[in-house]
């Protein structure tokens, strides 16, 4: 009988020591290695089958109710790490570690804080409906993981599972989760219409537009701002090329002209409202100037580092801040709503709002010409890129 860390190094792609610290005090996730090798005998032996999902789900919340931080599958909706993650990656992660237990049909709670962060308690549970609900983890000791990059973490097993699986199922079981924690409540609903109501969005035909400047680099070289945002060149990203998240610098402007040329491209006409946002809080004025008058731009603004920037890297964000926060969940219900969304299928934010998006609306990954290539959103569920 093949030992668990052999059965490890025989599914992944790539051999690396991955096992937790054992004497680490903060770390109690050495039965991870047991779970993996449920994982792997599962998929061997059922293959990837997931039926009565709803069951599933509501079998594995119930069960983490009696003593949540006992749960089989503790997911850290994260990971943590001391410069932040942002919240686009916190919560497709937890859709994953949510579809790990239901997969395993085992029992599920969440964290309510890694390492002093209370992103559950502060950012997820005061603008979201906790619909399952999935109980709550209130020993941070037993969520402060080892290490953040470690491969036994629930999410990154999650991501093994997804790999294995059809893109069009994967699309299937991430719509199906996502309302189920991604439904904003009644408090913050109201304030969100509010918004979109001074925005003069409500009831009107608009383009939801969300631009990632930066921390985008490859293998083979910069992508070009021009390609990268636009929707005219293609832009390839090929297989087993590893990527490395470092800050560069890009052309607003250039990426406003590449804005511009894809709403002619797809006909949009002029006088449409646009919602810009961006994980650069400058880049608005920037692109607005490349842009001129053809379209009627919008934008949450005065923002700071809020919005879709929170958590982009260069701090740990400050999930108490009511406005930042309030700013993030608007962006995002603003691009779901769009009559046509342009985005990036790299961009964990701009997957979230494909997820939540109605499929019947047009959703654009930037640098490609047409929805050809929609599967592109989901296909980076699947991807094991970057846990390389």
């Amino acid at each position: 009988m093949m030992s668990t860390s052999r059965l490890f190094f025989a599914i992944w792609p790539y051999s690396v020591n991955c096992l937790w610290v054992q004497d680490n005090p903060l770390s109690k996730g050495m039965e991870y290695n047991q779970i993996y090798a449920k994982l792997v005998g599962q998929m061997k032996s059922d293959g990837l089958a997931m039926p009565q999902m709803g069951n599933r789900l509501l079998h594995s919340t119930q069960a983490g109710a009696a003593d949540p931080c006992g749960a089989t599958i503790l997911a850290t909706i994260g990971p943590s790490q001391p410069k932040g993650i942002g919240f686009g990656a916190r919560m497709n992660n937890f859709a994953i570690e949510i579809l790990l237990a239901a997969y395993l049909n085992v029992s599920l709670a969440a964290c309510e804080s890694q390492f002093g962060d209370h992103f559950a308690s502060q950012m997820w549970l005061p603008h979201y409906l906790n619909v399952l609900p999935v109980p709550i983890c209130n020993d941070e000791q037993r969520c402060n993981f080892d290490r953040w990059n470690n491969r036994l973490q629930p999410w990154m097993m999650g991501r093994l599972l997804l790999s294995r699986m059809e893109t069009s199922k994967v699309s299937n079981l991430l719509h199906f989760v996502y309302p189920y924690i991604l439904t904003v409540n009644s408090h913050t609903q109201d304030r969100v219409e509010a918004t979109i109501r001074e925005l003069g969005l409500d009831g009107a035909d608009y383009v939801g537009v969300h631009v990632r400047l930066g921390d985008k680099i490859y293998e083979k070289g910069v992508t070009p701002p021009s390609s990268h945002a636009g929707a005219i060149d293609k832009v390839d990203f090929p297989k087993g090329h590893v990527r490395h998240r470092l800050d560069i610098s890009m052309d607003k402007s250039m990426v406003g002209s590449s804005i511009n040329r894809t709403l002619d491209t797809l006909g949009v006409v002029p006088g449409t409202k646009v919602f810009i946002t961006s994980d650069d809080p400058h880049a608005f004025a920037e692109i607005d100037a490349a842009i001129g008058t053809k379209y009627q731009l919008r934008s949450l603004k005065e923002r700071g580092n809020t919005g879709t920037g929170m958590g982009r890297g260069e701090s740990r964000p400050d999930y108490q801040d009511d406005d930042t926060s309030l700013a993030l969940v608007t962006d995002i219900e603003i691009l779901r709503r769009a009559n046509i969304f342009l985005g990036t299928a790299s961009s964990n934010l701009g997957r979230l709002v494909y997820v939540l998006r109605d499929p019947h609306l047009m959703s654009i990954n930037l640098g490609r010409r047409s929805e050809e290539h929609k599967s592109d959103w989901i296909r980076e569920f699947q991807s094991l890129s970057y846990l390389r």
